[in-house]
């Protein structure tokens, strides 16, 4: 038990060193802007000249459990009937239509909703029903809010269908 001749006479194996971790691409952009234009001047700056948005709202039952916990154990589409807070789509709505609508020359938004009870995970649906487009960010605003109410989150999260529906809507130029 103690001799030496029970010990191992191989020395041990060198230990593998760990594969070094790969490089991180992402950088976070600072938030210096104090005001929308400023960070339009920055977008410009960086080469956005002009885009076709079209905007999709997620309507699965995961924004009830994580208004839980960021919206004060609230669905993250909860809307306010007094319009005095606005919900978490209410403000990226309004701040999205604030810094990118100048960028596009039409003002023509696509919006679609997905998620929901009755498209679940193989479709989306338009805001508009007529298969008109939203003008503006103010209309979108307007329909989300006019429309949210009656919506019923369910699920599954899948984008293939407005990522469909963007290729539709904005197939991509000939070359």
């Amino acid at each position: 038990m103690g001799s030496d001749q029970s010990k191992p006479t191989q020395p041990p194996r060198p230990v593998r060193a760990a594969a070094a971790a790969p490089q991180q691409t992402f950088r976070a952009i600072p938030d210096t802007y104090e005001t929308y234009e400023q960070l339009q001047a920055a977008l410009r700056h960086s080469g956005l000249e002009s885009s076709n948005l079209i905007l999709a709202i997620d309507y699965t039952k995961s924004n009830t459990w994580t208004g839980q916990r960021s919206f004060q154990n609230k669905c993250l589409h909860d809307i306010d009937p007094t319009n005095q807070v606005w919900n978490p789509y209410q403000s990226v709505i309004h701040i999205l239509g604030r810094t990118l609508e100048a960028f596009d020359d039409d003002k023509l938004i696509p919006a679609f909703g997905f998620g929901d009870a009755t498209t679940g995970g193989r479709a989306c649906f338009p805001f508009l029903t007529n298969g008109d487009v939203c003008v503006g960010f103010d209309q979108v605003l307007q329909r989300y809010n006019q429309i949210t109410p009656g919506i019923v989150l369910s699920g599954p999260t899948n984008f293939a269908p407005v990522i469909h529906e963007a290729i539709r809507v904005h197939p991509a130029p000939m070359r």
